[in-house]
């Protein structure tokens, strides 16, 4: 997660989760579920992103299949 404002450059400072003050993951956390960003909502998003991607890299091996046979 990335929380800026304007465009991301490198010169933006970011810190790793692991290191961020355990208040301020609370305070974050809170907000977040005010939000409706909560367990059941990052489940569901977990559920659909391992689903998208399964069925892109079926797509993707049928396309490599495709050209591989017209190119014989």
């Amino acid at each position: 997660m990335t929380l800026y404002k304007g465009e991301w450059s490198e010169k933006v400072y970011a810190v790793a989760g692991d290191v961020l003050d355990g208040y301020l993951y609370d305070l974050l956390m809170n907000l977040l579920e005010e939000k409706g960003v909560g367990n059941e909502f990052v489940q569901k998003l977990s559920d659909f992103s391992t689903a998208y991607e399964h069925s892109a890299y079926i797509a993707m091996l049928e396309g490599i299949s495709q050209f591989t046979i017209g190119k014989k």
